[in-house]
């Protein structure tokens, strides 16, 4: 259906009409109605109107006020107020560029692969805390006492000195060490009176403090010695002496005189403090014989040198001897004659 264009549409009584290409805008008709229409100016700087169809339904019978605006006409709510405020002109906006990327992707990507990461590491973790704290909780219901021996770091102790631990090596007197080390206590090149063989014996005091220790035959003179423990302070106690014994106050030596087979070989005692020595066996044998003794160990109690005898002679007799160490008798305990 043709509709009549704008332009050429009179307006009828009582309705709105809309004057194209004008600035004012004509009066209303006059009402009998006490509503007053507002009316909304035409904007000049916009499109011309559209044009206004009239339908059937939208007729308004001759002498009523209209109340429908014809279309594209801003009509006020009943309840808001009219405004002649002209609408300022909206600047067309400036096409902005869309920037697609796909890193937010990545980064969940690379997100989801961080927390199953940790979340392993975790797990991990956790397990071996977890099996560490039961093999603790078992070697201490094993073994109560392993804490306290793991918190205190364990003491070595120093080994303590015997007399074994002295000892001859290659003819000089050196302690040998529970840990494998050797010290040479007593060096037998700083002694050239003992020759090529050094020295042959050594024997440690009672108290652990002092030592003794000889040169034998064939050393250019052997002799007999005594020292502290650690080799220091040597004493030559004398010439062709050996076989000594220490006595239980660790203060006198006992020894035997090194001669001949045919020679008296006597026991002798020496004090350290002193120097003093004394022969021990010589009054206990008759002019007339040739008796030689040896020295075999100190009683149980220390207070007696047990010792062996052998006449030199024709007939040779051995026997058992005992020297008090407080009287200084020597007892003959028994006698034996070998045949000749």
């Amino acid at each position: 259906m043709n509709m009549p264009s704008a332009q050429n549409q009179k307006p009828d009584s009582g309705l709105f009409g809309v004057m194209p290409n004008t600035s004012t805008v004509p009066p209303l008709s006059q009402n009998t109605n006490s509503q007053n229409i507002p009316t909304i100016p035409p904007n000049s700087s916009t499109a011309p109107p559209s044009p206004v169809v009239n339908s059937p339904v939208d007729a308004i019978p001759v002498g009523q006020a209209s109340t429908k605006q014809p279309p594209n006409q801003l009509s006020p709510q009943p309840s808001q107020q009219p405004t002649n405020t002209p609408q300022p002109a909206i600047a067309p906006s400036t096409p902005s560029a869309t920037i697609t990327s796909s890193s937010p992707q990545k980064s969940s990507k690379f997100g989801i692969f961080i927390g199953v990461f940790l979340f392993l590491a975790l797990g991990i973790w956790g397990g071996v805390a977890y099996l560490y704290t039961q093999n603790q909780k078992l070697k201490e219901g094993l073994n109560p006492s392993l804490t306290n021996t793991i918190s205190e770091p364990l003491v070595t102790p120093t080994p303590e000195f015997t007399p074994n631990q002295i000892q001859i090596l290659n003819g000089s007197v050196v302690r040998k060490h529970p840990t494998g080390e050797i010290e040479t206590l007593v060096n037998k090149e700083n002694h050239k009176t003992t020759g090529i063989t050094g020295f042959a014996r050594v024997a440690v005091s009672p108290d652990n403090k002092k030592m003794c220790f000889e040169s034998w035959s064939p050393a250019p003179k052997p002799a007999l010695y005594y020292t502290n423990i650690d080799g220091s302070e040597v004493t030559e106690v004398g010439f062709k002496k050996k076989n000594c014994v220490w006595l239980t106050n660790s203060h006198k030596l006992i020894y035997i005189d090194d001669t001949s087979a045919k020679e008296n070989a006597d026991i002798f005692s020496y004090e350290l403090t002193s120097g003093l020595e004394t022969n021990l066996t010589q009054e206990s044998v008759a002019s007339e014989v040739t008796r030689r003794f040896e020295i075999v160990s100190l009683s149980a109690d220390g207070s007696k040198i047990i010792c062996t005898y052998s006449d030199v002679g024709t007939s040779e007799s051995l026997g058992n001897c005992e020297i008090d160490l407080t009287t200084g008798v020597v007892e003959i305990i028994e006698s034996a004659s070998n045949p000749s």
